[in-house]
């Protein structure tokens, strides 16, 4: 996998876990009759990405990858990738990392 990769996965990896401890706390702040199976599938949901977040920002400490917000413009997300000491911004289409998180977030259903 090469460091641009490595760079994506991670900021999708911490989207999703953004957007699950969000929608954990619809679940339990809402008007569901019967929370605690969604609760614990959700948890069980942060912890799996969590764990793959950490694999990643492991590997990104080893080749001196970071990834920064930098702004949001129309359609449009920018990040800042350092790799390896070369910046490089980098624009993301909201859609497509909207479509990104929601691939991630079925995965780890399963």
């Amino acid at each position: 996998m090469d460091d641009k990769e490595i760079a994506r996965k991670y900021l999708i990896t911490s989207l999703t876990i953004k957007n699950l401890e969000l929608d954990l706390q619809y679940i339990k702040n809402g008007q569901f009759k019967i929370k605690g199976p969604y609760v614990q599938l959700i948890e069980g949901m942060i912890s799996k990405a969590i764990q793959e977040r950490r694999m990643l920002k492991q590997e990104m400490y080893k080749r001196r990858i970071q990834v920064e917000y930098k702004y949001t413009q129309g359609d449009f997300v920018t990040y800042k990738y350092l790799l390896n000491g070369k910046v490089e911004e980098v624009p993301f289409y909201k859609y497509k990392l909207k479509k990104d998180v929601e691939e991630m977030t079925r995965r780890l259903m399963i």
